[in-house]
């Protein structure tokens, strides 16, 4: 039977997460996209030249066109509307395939998005378990309800999603959900920026909320610059604000806390044996090095 989520929060105060009900509603057991109704809807899919079951369904009369053009800034091809039928085929037959719709919040999801929350001050990101399911909330930006075992999850934000100059919020969403969805194929992220040699991984922030996704099985990375594979010379960079002049290499223990700080992957319990598994397998295959900050160049060679 495959369940999907419909954003429909009912409480008296206000929908202050550990008060909140969300209620799910069952699409029945015919299959995921059965009682789904498409019209006005447009599909993006994530890196379609790949066939990855990931794919983005919205309203795009919601919201503006910004939207659609940061979704295929980061990996997304909007298809045209006769392949709709083709994209509910895989979804339904391949085990991994997951569906976000992003709708405009309503009131009472908006009251929830920007509600004040105790946890506030270790952060704008949470994620709260409940009985079968989890939320996601960014404070002031959205809330994302998900299961790993559904197929169909559902982002609630606000009408103004993908516009402004500052994109972090809207890229650290996206991200989440890429790192949720993709870390069953053997995928999994890293905040950072593609260089020629390599990639530079870095705190959240400080990449705008970008994410490096290292597919392990197939020794490839995808970027919002493209898809490069992990060859000999592929490196992975940690910039320092006082090495001067040179670069050291680190050793696989170095390497493996590293990136395991800087996963995109996020939950209540931490990086999931799984998320672990794939970054120590990562450490022990790809060359990782420190270099000195003040050499940086984005998107450039990184040598000295």
């Amino acid at each position: 039977m495959s369940i999907g989520f419909r954003l429909e929060l009912v409480n008296k105060k206000h929908c202050l997460p550990d008060k909140e009900l969300l209620v799910l509603s069952d699409k029945g057991t015919g299959g995921l996209m059965e009682h789904i109704d498409d019209r006005g809807y447009t599909y993006f899919q994530f890196h379609k030249e790949f066939n990855i079951p990931i794919v983005i369904k919205i309203n795009l009369e919601q919201f503006s066109s910004d939207l659609g053009h940061f979704l295929n800034e980061n990996g997304f091809l909007q298809l045209p509307i006769e392949e709709n039928k083709k994209i509910q085929e895989i979804l339904q037959n391949e085990t991994n395939a997951k569906i976000l719709k992003i709708s405009e919040a309503t009131p009472t999801v908006a009251n929830a998005i920007n509600a004040i929350q105790e946890g506030d001050a270790y952060g704008l990101e949470s994620v709260i378990p409940k009985e079968g399911y989890k939320v996601y909330r960014y404070k002031g930006v959205g809330l994302l309800i998900y299961s790993l075992s559904s197929k169909e999850w559902e982002l609630g934000c606000l009408g103004d999603f993908g516009e402004g100059t500052d994109k972090l919020p809207y890229a650290t969403i996206l991200n989440r959900f890429l790192s949720w969805a993709l870390a069953p194929m053997g995928i999994v992220g890293f905040w950072g920026v593609p260089v020629d040699e390599g990639v530079v991984v870095m705190k959240q922030r400080n990449s705008k909320g970008e994410v490096i996704f290292f597919d392990v099985f197939k020794d490839r990375v995808f970027t919002i610059d493209g898809v490069k594979n992990i060859k000999s010379s592929f490196r992975i960079m940690r910039l320092d604000r006082i090495l001067k002049g040179r670069n050291i290499r680190m050793n696989n223990a170095e390497l493996l806390g590293f990136l395991s700080v800087h996963c995109s992957y996020f939950d209540y319990s931490g990086l999931s044996i799984p998320v672990r598994q794939m970054i120590q397998c990562i450490s022990t295959k790809v060359f990782g090095w420190i270099h000195p900050m003040e050499n940086f160049k984005p998107r450039t060679d990184l040598s000295l």
